[in-house]
């Protein structure tokens, strides 16, 4: 996976901005799987296999030319390791251990993502992680007492 970060002051502020970087990413036929989002930036998750380089340098200059978006930061090599599960809503601090457990591998997350109903939880670091991250997860939930 990939992230694109953009970032400018009270980005959350500009009415519409959302539909108009998302309308670019459209018309350059870039599928968008999640859109995280703070005060003053927003990431845009791709696929990595689905944006190559070449649509980075098209999506930059469109997204600097037609927003003037400058602060443009794109993170490539990223994996997902979800966590799902219909009890998580009611069992407090899962998302914490999750966390935890993967912190316990001195691993960097990059983006956490937890749906409104709490079915499941994304969380995205480097690639190269990946395998450690899970057997942290692992460790955690399934052989801690």
């Amino acid at each position: 996976f990939c992230t694109i970060n953009i970032r400018r002051v009270l980005l959350n502020q500009e009415r519409g901005i959302l539909l108009k970087i998302l309308t670019i990413f459209n018309e350059l036929d870039i599928n968008v799987e999640h859109v995280p989002s703070g005060i003053d930036s927003l990431s845009v998750i791709v696929r990595g296999s689905e944006f190559s380089l070449e649509d980075e340098m098209v999506l930059r200059d469109r997204l600097q030319i037609e927003l003037g978006m400058n602060d443009i930061e794109v993170t490539r090599n990223l994996a997902v390791i979800m966590i799902v599960g219909e009890g998580m809503r009611d069992s407090v601090g899962v998302i914490a251990r999750a966390s935890h457990a993967i912190a316990r591998e001195n691993i960097s997350i990059e983006v956490i993502l937890s749906d409104y109903h709490e079915i499941s939880c994304i969380f995205m670091m480097s690639k190269h992680e990946m395998n450690r991250a899970m057997h942290g997860l692992y460790s955690e939930f399934f052989l801690s007492g």
